[in-house]
């Protein structure tokens, strides 16, 4: 509604006041509105309100009072505005207000807050919806997106980096420069951040590398482990070989002796005489011939365990009683049978229970024999008792074979103890400590890798 017109200083220039400020119509009928900012009223006017002086100064009358400007001087105001951001809110609630155009900050926000709402507004000369405003959002708009007078962005973003750009002018400029910017870092979920990745991709292959790790390892222990067997097999071998010179030799040459005693002297021997040597050359040579099986079954094996040092005193005693003896034997075994013993210890504690058993039916006259063999992790315990009638082991001479006992006993690092009760039996207990090979340690409790 217009309240009244004035003409202004150049030919075909009017003003006009209205109920929404003043406009000024040139020559060309172009127009232009003027608003508060301008220094001027925006509304209300009065009717027929107006006067022009001589010196060309316009008045209008209204209800905030008289407005009085020279229309040259309001012709040469240059409107420039200046955009900002009044209102920054995500998902709804405000972060920040005010952002003046001339700062570039950098928000960083967590992957749940993606809903971004912006409000622009512009400092100039005329209302604020009098401008239009326009944005772009680097990476996603080529061009601006001319949002008009609506001052409202918003936006919907997933993780990640971005700028985006805004711009005020009279009317929309699709080249408008991108000057003025707000920076956002929306940071993904934890899944997806680098850090997390690589370390999860780590995981698996310090997995494989520990995997690896431990086989090379285990390699190394098992070449150790091998070499170190095959240096204490060769010393038991060593160990068996002078036991055989030792021990074999020296009864080879007492049947040799025994041998040339009789052909040296077969005229003065009577035939009883004859017999009874050639009966002790016989049990001589069962001895040796007994002698050289065990010790040929200790070479031949690369390692002997307890299970089957017992097999092969079984045969042994299964041979030497024969079917029809009424000797009883029973056995009991405790612990853990897979026990690796070395050929020397596994020969000569063989050797000690034959002797024992010798012993046994030669002098005790047993009905039962009970072999209690207890294998742990330190020791390995063998007991040998019979119902029979017994001895003193301090009444009894080193002819029962129990010096050949402790002998064989020292040579292995054993100890051997004998029972000192008469008339109810006789027992002797066969003590190692620590007697097994180092595979045990590296295998385990459990002898098992």
């Amino acid at each position: 509604m217009v309240y009244a017109i004035l003409p202004g200083e150049q030919e075909g220039e009017f003003w006009f006041s209205t109920d929404y400020g003043l406009y000024r119509l040139d020559a060309d009928f172009n127009y232009k509105q003027y608003s508060i900012e301008s220094g001027l009223q925006e509304s209300e006017f009065n009717t027929n309100s107006c006067y022009k002086s001589e010196s060309g100064k316009l008045y209008f009358g209204g209800i905030n009072g008289i407005t009085a400007f020279y229309p040259s001087q309001i012709e040469k105001e240059e409107d420039k505005p200046l955009p900002y951001i009044s209102v920054l809110s995500i998902n709804g609630n405000v972060k920040e207000r005010y952002i003046a155009s001339g700062t570039a900050p950098t928000y960083t926000l967590a992957y749940d807050e993606n809903v971004i709402q912006l409000r622009l507004l512009a400092r100039g000369l005329r209302s604020p919806r009098s401008y239009n405003f326009q944005y772009k959002v680097a990476g996603l708009h080529e061009e601006w997106i001319n949002l008009g007078p609506n001052m409202d962005i918003q936006l919907q973003l997933n993780p990640g980096r971005y700028t985006i750009y805004y711009h005020i002018a009279d009317s929309f400029e699709p080249q408008a420069e991108a000057r003025y910017s707000l920076q956002l870092r929306i940071k993904p979920p934890l899944y997806k951040r680098w850090w997390f990745v690589t370390v999860l991709a780590l995981i698996p292959l310090s997995f494989v590398y520990y995997l690896l790790k431990i086989r090379r390892k285990r390699q190394a222990l098992k070449l150790a482990y091998a070499l170190e067997l095959e240096h204490k097999l060769h010393e038991d071998r060593m160990r068996i070989s002078r036991d055989l010179h030792d021990n074999i030799g020296a009864q080879m040459a007492t049947v040799k002796r025994g041998i040339n005693f009789i052909l040296d002297q077969g005229d003065r021997l009577t035939d009883d005489q004859t017999k009874n040597k050639m009966r002790d050359l016989e049990m001589i040579s069962t001895q040796i011939n007994q002698e050289l099986r065990d010790t040929i079954w200790a070479v031949q094996q690369d390692q002997i365990d307890v299970a089957g040092f017992i097999t092969r005193l079984k045969n042994y005693i299964f041979q030497l009683l024969g079917p029809d003896n009424p000797c009883r034997v029973y056995y009991e075994e405790h612990g853990d049978m897979h026990r690796l013993l070395g050929p020397f210890v596994g020969l000569n504690l063989h050797r000690i229970c034959q002797e024992v058993f010798n012993n046994i039916l030669k002098h005790a006259e047993a009905t039962g024999i009970r072999i209690v063999i207890d294998s742990r992790d330190s020791f390995l315990k063998i007991k040998i008792s019979d119902n029979g009638k017994g001895f003193d082991p301090e009444q009894i001479t080193e002819g029962y074979g129990l010096g050949n006992i402790r002998k064989r006993a020292e040579q292995i690092g054993a100890e051997v103890y004998f029972n000192r009760l008469a008339d109810v039996g006789s027992s002797i207990e066969i003590m190692i400590n620590k007697p097994f090979t180092q595979i045990t340690d590296k295998k385990g409790k459990d002898g098992k890798d």
